[in-house]
């Protein structure tokens, strides 16, 4: 026997605990099991106390010599890929946006193009085609340009996706990215009560001074109407999430933007501004490497909104929609790609919605991309939590010159872990 290749342990206020990223089980260890594991004295901890090493074996925290942790990821992996339960769709009905973010990915690809009826139709018979008799689900998440620009396509794309799925008893979902700021009364009402729509998206840069020199309005200030948007919109749905974009510039002045979002139903999380798609090299001085923005992040955590809204680990495996066969991107004309850092660069789509999958190369790379493969993310300790991060950094290197991206878990998540069970702890007194 031996000890499983993901667990580590953390020692806090005198407890001693374990998690196992393959599982992702936390346990509190006493401290002679703690000292007979580390002594790999698993034989006599089986004879000793059986109920115990019962628990750590079927928990993979003691395993035998020869199991591959590796092939046991792999297979759970390539399950996800290919579950025929959900159908997932990032659908941009346009990709005009009414705002001017240095920063947009999407800068060469914006386009003043909206989705026509036809193409509408054709999108509905293409999911029409995929759904079998075990799809319960159908989850589209609302994608841009700024999508609330063409309420209209997706007011009227649900309505005939709920007719299409109304006698099979097949769930409609949805989630929508939008910048907030055509996010009001009525269009959350919309949303909400006609579209499905349980989780939002908007972002919010900082306060109002540094928010509206990073994304500005085309016509000027943005950040007033969002907040105002927020404060009427929120109870809406069922989650809204503020993602703050951070750099070098921007980080000293998240705090005070958090300070204003105290009293609101929103949950703020930092993601690092990157240089996806932008030709810009001055950006590379300005934006964090992916080390520098975990450790930032984590130190941003001892801020009194985010330690409220500590999380546990998530374990989700083929995470990434790219490299699932039910899930698809699709742009305003029609075109299908597997990923949204891809979407308006007609090089890199794999299909269309009227003849289905083309460039079956590129698609076949994408759905057969194997974590476990790649030497460097074998051997590190929170394979299972990242799986390999960003697979776009992996498949397609000629085509960016990126860092890989992992997981932030990589440089905090003991640190990360002793923050919940602190939080456990206080709130078990």
């Amino acid at each position: 026997m031996r000890l499983g290749k993901y667990v580590i342990f953390i020692k806090q206020n005198d407890k001693i605990y374990s998690y196992n990223a393959l599982n992702n089980g936390l346990c509190e260890l006493k401290p002679e099991i703690y000292e007979k594991i580390l002594r790999r004295e698993f034989d006599t901890l089986k004879i000793e106390n059986f109920e115990v090493f019962n628990e750590l074996y079927k928990t993979f925290y003691i395993v035998p010599k020869n199991f591959s942790e590796e092939n046991y990821i792999k297979m759970l992996n390539w399950e996800a890929k290919f579950s025929k339960d959900a159908i997932s769709l990032t659908i941009a009905p346009t990709l005009d946006c009414n705002f001017n973010c240095f920063y947009c990915y999407q800068q060469n690809y914006k386009k003043p193009s909206y989705m026509s009826n036809e193409i509408v139709d054709k999108v509905l018979n293409f999911i029409k085609q995929r759904i079998t008799s075990s799809t319960k689900l159908i989850y589209i998440n609302w994608y841009g340009g700024e999508p609330l620009l063409s309420i209209e396509t997706i007011r009227y794309l649900t309505k005939e996706l709920k007719n299409i799925s109304g006698n099979q008893e097949i769930r409609i979902e949805a989630s929508i990215i939008t910048n907030g700021f055509l996010l009001n009364e009525k269009y959350s009402k919309i949303l909400s009560e006609e579209c499905n729509v349980k989780t939002v998206q908007i972002t919010l840069d900082g306060p109002k001074d540094i928010h509206d020199k990073r994304r500005p309005h085309k016509e000027g200030s943005s950040y007033e109407v969002i907040m105002n948007n927020l404060k009427k919109s929120a109870n809406f749905f069922d989650r809204v999430l503020v993602r703050i974009n951070v750099d070098r510039t921007n980080k000293d002045f998240v705090p005070e933007l958090l300070n204003e979002l105290k009293d609101m139903k929103v949950q703020p999380y930092l993601a690092p501004v990157s240089l996806d798609n932008i030709e810009n090299q001055n950006f590379f001085d300005i934006c964090f490497s992916i080390k520098e923005f975990a450790l930032e992040y984590f130190k941003m955590k001892e801020n009194v909104f985010f330690s409220n809204n500590i999380s546990y680990p998530f374990l989700n495996f083929g995470s990434c929609g790219a490299v699932r066969k039910n899930s698809f991107v699709i742009d305003p004309n029609g075109n299908i790609y597997k990923c949204w850092n891809e979407i308006g660069q007609l090089e890199k789509r794999v299909g269309t919605v009227s003849d289905g999958i083309l460039n079956y190369s590129r698609y076949l790379k994408w759905i057969t991309f194997d974590p476990t493969e790649i030497s460097e993310c074998k051997e590190c300790k929170i394979l299972p939590l990242c799986n390999g991060g960003c697979p776009y950094r992996i498949l397609f290197p000629e085509e960016q010159n990126l860092e890989k991206r992992c997981s932030e878990y990589k440089w905090t998540l003991k640190n990360e872990l002793s923050l919940w069970i602190a939080k456990q702890v206080e709130t078990i007194k």
